[in-house]
Parts: structure tokens; sequence; C-alpha cells
């Protein structure tokens, strides 16, 4: 659906920054929520998920910055 449409980067752009601020919010409540694991024991599987989103993410939106993707996405609605 969103292949080469001209909306499709900023339609990625905003789920990547919106997918960075929910897992960031529910790492952080995970943090702060009473349970039975031990906090260093559950910094590390928070840091186990988040990174990885981060990173995918942080790539996406910098590849999608890109004048690349600019040029092949921005051409196809005209």
């Amino acid at each position: 659906m969103l292949l080469l449409q001209p909306w499709s980067r900023a339609v990625l752009e905003f789920f990547c920054w919106v997918l960075t601020a929910l897992t960031l919010f529910s790492a952080y409540a995970r943090l702060r929520a009473p349970g039975a694991m031990r906090r260093g024991t559950l910094a590390v599987s928070i840091a186990l998920f988040v990174l990885p989103v981060l990173a995918i993410c942080g790539a996406t939106i910098y590849t999608l910055r890109g004048e690349e993707a600019i040029r092949v996405l921005g051409a196809r609605g005209r």
C-alpha cells in the first residue's frame, strides 16, 4: 500500500517517531512498576528490546530523509 506513494515517506517517518516514543514510554513504565525481577536484570532485558527498536527506527528516519528517498518517493506523485 505504501510502495512508492508520494505520501509514504511522511507516514513511515511518523510511524517511526511514534514507535520510538511509545517504546520509551513503555520501558520507563516497566522500570517504574513494582515486580519480582531484580532492577538490574529488568534494565538489561528492557535495553535488549529498546536499543534495537531505536536503532532500526533511527536508521529508517535517516534513510527516509536521504536524497535518494526524496527523489524516488517525490517523483512518483508528479
